[in-house]
């Protein structure tokens, strides 16, 4: 028996025992008002009001007890898996937000790696561009200081054919200290020549 049905029972026995006490007052009026009560009308409406009382436990409120206990249960098992999900989801943005913190920690040590790596291929470049300097500087002290050995090796080549020169001439006449100032002069404005040469070459 559906719980509908049930329900249209209890109303109809509760109309029942309405009709029925209804009528008691309705022959109650026809007579005496002073007159004592009647036992059997008394009897049939304890009887009535215990069948509709037997009625409804049975029908109607044994129903409606387990409806409420079952709509008290599905409640009860609905905040059990709201908890529970609320519990879940918890614990899903805990682990995203461990996740993220990772992915975070990641790249701040990617980016402090790629710092560290420009940094480094900077200093690498710094020191071998002051190499190459120091290189390139080396390179030309050591043209320089060829040169003016060069330079020098020239001047006493020079200063060599000079002397030679002049001993030449010293032997082949005598000389007086006019001819050695002359020789002298001129010695020095070949060397001098010689020197001017040099630097316009």
């Amino acid at each position: 028996m559906t719980l509908r049905s049930r329900s249209v029972v209890a109303a109809f026995l509760l109309a029942v025992f309405l009709l029925a006490a209804a009528a008691a007052p309705a022959q109650a009026a026809d007579s005496d008002i002073f007159t004592p009560p009647r036992l059997d009308l008394t009897i049939w409406t304890i009887v009535v009001f215990a069948l509709l009382l037997w009625v409804l436990r049975k029908f109607a409120w044994k129903p409606i007890l387990d409806g409420l206990q079952g709509r008290e249960a599905r409640i009860r098992g609905a905040l059990d898996e709201a908890q529970t999900a609320r519990e879940d989801a918890q614990k899903l943005r805990d682990q995203l937000q461990a996740e993220m913190n990772k992915v975070y920690d990641k790249m701040r040590e990617m980016l402090d790696e790629a710092r560290r790596e420009g940094q480094q291929a900077k200093d690498r470049m710094i020191a071998e561009g002051k190499a190459e300097l120091q290189a390139e500087g080396d390179r030309k002290r050591r043209e320089i200081q060829l040169e003016t050995e060069q330079a020098k090796q020239e001047l006493w080549s020079q200063a060599a054919q000079l002397a030679t020169l002049v001993s030449a001439k010293v032997i082949g006449r005598s000389l007086t200290p006019d001819d050695h100032r002359g020789l002298v002069d001129e010695a020095v404005a070949e060397l001098h020549g010689a020197a001017t040469g040099r630097t316009l070459a």
